[in-house]
């Protein structure tokens, strides 16, 4: 097996996604005796039982344990007295300890005696559609996963045979064909999903096509002759190879979304500009099929070459299949319009994961940062009044976002999301406030690291909404305002607003004096002086500078003899007694600024001597007094098995807010967190998640939320995260 692609050494049964960058697809495998397979806009793995084996030509095969047989009876909906299913209990599997599993950033590869499969993500930077070369526009989102299956029969003194094929979940199976030199077969059904094949040999000079077959069961789809039968479901490709010979069968699989993709607002995948179905699509696959290895193997070998971990190295590469998953480039009013969906979830560019996706966005298509950005203020902002808890009194309040822009390719009304309802204290409540500060610090994270003045300028009057709108939520009166939070909007209708960590305890999901929110307000108030400064506008630089000095007086006074801040400043909060890590997510942003181009004085603002040093000094106190407890100790912030804990009254726990902090716990406070990631790898690869691929939400170490995810891609942080070039 290659060297390059790097394993981690834990859990081979896991599933994973393999992703085709802005096309909303998925062909997830892994996870033995789970189902999986080719999915486009699912929410989950494929529903599909997935066939990889090899034999000789004319007896038993053995194959990787990627099914489950659930649909193997098929044939019995036709003839209910008398058919008897070749079922998948008739085939032999490869055992467990014969199973090599080496998993890359570009590469999953499994390999069984004599047969190895391999799939491959060549991820690479999406140009700006506006400006890009049409075939490199096209390359970059194809809606394709390539793939090979080798048989090695060299030992071999008779004819064998692999084979590769899946369960389609929808009926409607149409075999397809390319003919001339390198020709190949395949599959579709309904013309929306496929999958199709090319024989090589060890030069790589095309063979003759593989063999196709569909049946209802194994034992028909695998019988001689070979045989297509529409009604069935279950289609192979079959691929002979000679005693004393190795052949490998190219894959590619593949969708192809036709017409309007989403509702409320119509939007058309971007990809139809370039495929014209989904023949033309796996056409486009197996031509650039050798491009696409060579840049997946590079891959591998840059995050070999980087000085992480291998848990990092794992978590890493799981991460980004599941964001690359979880994106969909669309063109809406004939503009290109990039989604990110949420998981498991599918909510369309939800905003608090936004602003931790930016750091890998902006490393690999700052483009999809401003296409963002602009998408909220042109159909997903508001303004709204704020509400004193005390009293119920109304106040101007000023510009706030939406949560989401919708749900499941359904866009959302202009203004409103799918998650956010009024008179609620907890899950579904308004995130306005954190919302503001999150589009505040995606524009000076834009900023900072592409210079863009021109759009800067553009956005301008938005950057003083967003000023005016974070002190009118503190308080009415100016005289008393301390930077933070103190004012609910008055979309809550009664409710409370809360914070991304939407289902934790009163810790983090309380957004009034909550620590967390009140560092990332003060991070947002330096965000618009860096934006106003780089626009020569001093007078709002100084106002947004002094805002900043009033968030971080009011943290770092909360500071008790005890070294540690309370979650909530209110003392009758049950939060008030919660310690959190999350505290220092704030830091993040200027701490990215500081190692951008255009980052202006952000490095002044982190140092323990410069204008906010006793903020930072206090944080720094209150993160170190926190590790200090011992893992698995009654109210310690990390696991018993070294994971970390978010909330020391939580079990509740998010490995995309885990991986900011590490970040900001290494490169300012000096604290290595690193060994933490031999837990969090096992999360990841054990209990639910192993069936959802990435996932973000863990309770005592089991995925409970945020699944199929694409957040984690925070990871990309770590500082020896290699680029995808």
């Amino acid at each position: 097996m290659e060297e390059h692609a790097p394993l981690w050494d834990g859990e081979k049964s896991f599933h994973a996604q393999h992703s085709a960058p802005g096309a909303f697809l998925s062909f997830t495998l892994g996870r033995f005796g789970a189902p999986g397979g080719l999915g486009a806009e699912r929410n989950g793995p494929a529903q599909q039982d997935v066939y990889v084996g090899a034999g000789p030509a004319d007896g038993a095969k053995r194959f990787f344990p990627f099914f489950t047989g659930a649909g193997d009876a098929e044939a019995r909906r036709y003839d209910v007295e008398s058919a008897e299913a070749g079922g998948s209990d008739r085939l032999a599997v490869f055992g467990d300890e014969e199973i090599a599993r080496r998993y890359g950033l570009g590469t999953d590869a499994w390999e069984a005696p004599g047969l190895r499969l391999a799939l491959y993500n060549g991820f690479e930077p999406i140009p700006d559609p506006e400006t890009a070369r049409p075939a490199a526009l096209a390359h970059a989102i194809a809606p394709v996963v390539t793939g090979e299956l080798t048989l090695d029969n060299t030992e071999g003194d008779a004819a064998a045979e692999a084979v590769f094929g899946l369960r389609f979940d929808l009926q409607g199976t149409q075999p397809m064909a390319r003919g001339g030199a390198g020709g190949w077969r395949g599959f579709a059904t309904r013309g929306r999903i496929g999958f199709a094949g090319q024989v090589v040999d060890d030069a790589g000079r095309a063979c003759e096509p593989p063999e196709t077959a569909c049946a209802m069961d194994p034992a028909t789809a695998l019988a001689d002759p070979p045989r297509v039968h529409a009604l069935g479901s279950l289609a192979l490709l079959r691929m002979p190879v000679p005693a004393g010979a190795r052949r490998t069968l190219r894959l590619a699989l593949g969708a192809f979304v036709d017409g309007d993709a989403t509702a409320g607002r119509a939007g058309r995948y971007l990809y139809r500009r370039f495929f014209g179905d989904i023949a033309s699509v796996l056409d486009h696959g197996l031509a650039r099929f050798e491009d696409t290895r060579s840049r997946a193997r590079a891959h591998d070998r840059a995050l070999v070459a980087s000085a992480l971990s291998p848990a990092r190295r794992f978590l890493l590469a799981h991460a980004t299949r599941s964001y690359f998953g979880s994106s969909q480039l669309l063109e809406v009013g004939g503009e290109p319009y990039w989604v990110v969906n949420e998981g498991a979830y599918v909510m369309l560019n939800t905003l608090d994961l936004a602003v931790d996706h930016v750091f890998f966005e902006l490393a690999q298509n700052p483009w999809v940062v401003r296409n963002l950005l602009d998408g909220f203020v042109s159909g997903y902002s508001y303004y709204d009044d704020v509400v004193d808890p005390a009293t119920g009194d109304h106040h101007p309040g000023g510009i706030a976002f939406a949560h989401d822009q919708g749900v499941a390719n359904q866009f959302s009304p202009p203004g409103h999301s799918s998650y956010e309802l009024p008179g609620e204290n907890g899950c579904f409540s308004y995130m306005s406030c954190e919302q503001v500060c999150n589009w505040t610090l995606i524009a000076a994270s834009y900023y900072a690291a592409t210079g863009d003045r021109g759009w800067l300028r553009a956005r301008e009057p938005i950057l003083h909404a967003c000023r005016e709108s974070l002190e009118r939520r503190d308080h009415p009166d100016p005289a008393a305002r301390n930077g933070v939070m103190g004012l609910d909007g008055a979309r809550c209708a009664g409710g409370r607003e809360i914070t991304t960590y939407d289902s934790l305890d009163e810790s983090l999901a309380q957004a009034r004096e909550n620590l967390y929110l009140a560092v990332k307000g003060w991070a947002s108030r330096l965000g618009l002086a860096l934006c106003f400064g780089a626009l020569g506008d001093r007078e709002a630089e100084r106002a947004a500078l002094a805002a900043a000095e009033r968030s971080a007086a009011t943290v770092a006074a909360k500071r008790g003899a005890s070294g540690w801040i309370p979650a909530v400043f209110d003392p009758e909060s049950p939060g008030h007694q919660s310690r959190i890590l999350p505290a220092a997510e704030g830091l993040v942003y200027p701490l990215y600024w500081r190692s951008q181009p255009h980052g202006g004085a952000a490095s002044a603002w982190l140092e323990e001597e410069g204008p906010f040093g006793r903020l930072i000094a206090a944080i720094r106190a209150h993160t170190e007094t926190l590790l200090a407890a011992e893992p698995g100790s009654e109210g310690s912030n990390r696991f018993a098995d070294g994971g970390i804990r978010l909330s020391s009254t939580s079990n509740n726990t998010w490995i995309s807010k885990i991986a900011l902090f590490q970040h900001v716990a290494r490169e300012l406070f000096g604290i290595d967190l690193a060994d933490a990631d031999e837990a969090h790898a096992r999360w990841e690869t054990t209990g639910t998640a192993a069936g959802m691929a990435m996932c973000d939400q863990m309770v005592s170490g089991d995925a409970h939320g945020s699944l199929y995810y694409p957040r984690c891609v925070t990871n990309w942080l770590w500082r020896d995260a290699p680029r995808l070039d």
